[in-house]
């Protein structure tokens, strides 16, 4: 099971955000699958409703680009440690672009729920701003 969550991990940051594919949601997120997190209104989303972030952000953030750090499996529980990075290019909820080039750093967890590997998710976030962009990437501090 562990090397399989870790495929639907991995396919979640390089499929879906990475090249912006929301279709493969339907294949790895469960029918009720929730997204928990603070950038969302209400900090949750369905599945259909990250199909609909996921290209307002790399609208946003064209080059938005999630690196998976490290990643730890035991059972049936993942737990990712990943790093976003992109350039503030495009509006969002409101905020008019920066052309700034920002990084985030997350933990992201998945557990087990039912039959299906991806029925929840959980990121908590270190070293981010209020702003959209996030914190400035090491190559611009300015």
């Amino acid at each position: 099971m562990s090397e399989q969550n870790q495929a639907v991990a991995r396919r979640w940051l390089e499929e879906a955000w990475n090249l912006g594919n929301v279709a493969v949601l339907d294949e790895i997120c469960a029918d009720d699958y929730i997204e928990y997190d603070p950038a969302y209104p209400g900090g949750r989303l369905p599945r259909e409703g990250v199909k609909q972030a996921i290209p307002v952000a790399r609208s946003a953030f064209p080059d938005l680009t999630f690196v998976i750090k490290d990643m730890v499996a035991e059972g049936d529980k993942v737990a990712v440690y990943w790093t976003a990075t992109g350039t503030f290019l495009g509006p969002v909820n409101g905020l008019p672009p920066t052309g700034k080039r920002g990084e985030i750093d997350c933990m992201m967890r998945i557990p087990e729920q039912s039959d299906h590997p991806f029925r929840t998710k959980a990121i908590t976030y270190s070293g981010v701003s209020d702003h959209p962009a996030g914190r400035p990437a090491s190559d611009d501090v300015s």
